[in-house]
């Protein structure tokens, strides 16, 4: 059952890779500005992370942002955390995405006299910065969320030494 649900995933996965590609490549045949090409490939990459990490959530039975928002107004403990997963979510869709587009532009800048040269090596270095900032990014937000699970931790254990020692200290033997 759930191989069966793996490759069904992978066709649809395929089929929107395929499909982009196709419509990236007749816009470029087009002569249709890039730009245009790499916004629709971020705003595809962010509903497709999206739906991902709403899959995933369900998996693992988690609580959705909105519940979590709405239970903890002060924005403490797990919806700190989701927030930060929604952002690095929204980023690393749109980063992705966005990069598999300068890929296909700096291909196509190759074959056609779009840019020859110039445009490929742009598009090419643009895709692999813009992966790497994508990789800064993750460290900085595993960064925040280390902190932030610290912080947790910390007052947590203070709460409880101070529970402790009122239980000591109102002990005759101590």
């Amino acid at each position: 059952m759930n191989s069966k649900k793996n490759e069904v995933e992978e066709v649809v996965n395929f089929f929107i890779f395929g499909f982009l590609i196709i419509i990236a490549i007749s816009f470029l045949a087009a002569r249709i500005e890039p730009i245009i090409i790499h916004c629709m490939f971020a705003i595809t990459g962010i509903i497709y992370a999206l739906v991902r990490r709403k899959t995933a959530q369900r998996k693992r039975e988690e609580a959705s942002l909105v519940k979590i928002v709405l239970d903890d107004y002060l924005l403490t403990k797990n919806a700190s955390l989701s927030l930060l997963s929604i952002i690095y979510t929204i980023f690393q869709g749109a980063s992705v995405f966005v990069s598999i587009s300068l890929m296909i532009v700096s291909i196509f800048s190759l074959t056609n006299k779009y840019g020859a040269s110039s445009a490929f090596v742009g598009n090419f270095a643009g895709s692999i910065l813009l992966l790497v900032g994508l990789l800064i990014f993750r460290l900085l937000i595993e960064t925040s969320a280390t902190l932030l699970r610290f912080g947790e931790d910390f007052s947590q254990l203070k709460d409880d030494f101070k529970k402790y020692s009122k239980n000591n200290s109102s002990d005759p033997n101590f």
